[in-house]
């Protein structure tokens, strides 16, 4: 099956055919932007802009495991700003083949590409306890072009197609 998220905190499950599987209002007014999953585990993870977190979410029934903040900091200074356009898209890469590790890689919708709120693709792992989880940023990059607004890792070329909006690209891109 395949998952999507609406901007007004809707989790939907459809068949590739379109035949709806199931629907569930998951948060209320939080504004989902994006959704991957681990291969292992199967488990959801919704990107939440403005609130900044990621949803770790149960497919089974759609009901939210634990949310984990984003720390918007890097090297000791804000990276994305709390007033700027925010988290956009999501997905997870696996450290290894069947492995349980990996990253998740976010992108920051901004219109900018340096300053206080830049257009970037970022790294996070989780890290902290299972109960206070937090997603820090380990690393970042730009890809010099604005609106970064999805993206998705492919694990056969080990590459990230990024999504940029105003610019109508899509971008492959390697993980260095």
């Amino acid at each position: 099956t395949l998952f999507a998220v609406s901007d007004k905190g809707h989790v939907i499950e459809f068949e590739p055919d379109g035949t709806l599987v199931q629907q569930k209002l998951v948060r209320k007014k939080a504004d989902f932007e994006g959704i991957t999953s681990h291969p292992v585990t199967g488990l959801l993870y919704v990107a939440v802009e403005g609130d900044e977190i990621i949803l770790e979410v149960d497919p089974d029934g759609l009901q939210v495991v634990r949310d984990i903040p984003i720390d918007r900091t890097f090297d000791g200074s804000v990276l994305i700003d709390p007033k700027g356009d925010g988290v956009e898209g999501i997905t997870f890469v696996p450290a290894g083949s069947g492995a349980m590790g990996g990253t998740f890689y976010l992108v920051n919708q901004s219109k900018e590409l340096e300053g206080k709120d830049p257009s970037i693709v970022f790294e996070v792992e989780i890290t902290g306890s299972a109960s206070e989880p937090k997603a820090t940023i380990v690393r970042y990059f730009s890809l010099g072009v604005t609106d970064l607004s999805g993206l998705h890792y492919e694990p056969s070329t080990r590459q990230l197609l990024v999504i940029s909006d105003d610019n109508d690209l899509l971008i492959e891109t390697s993980l260095s």
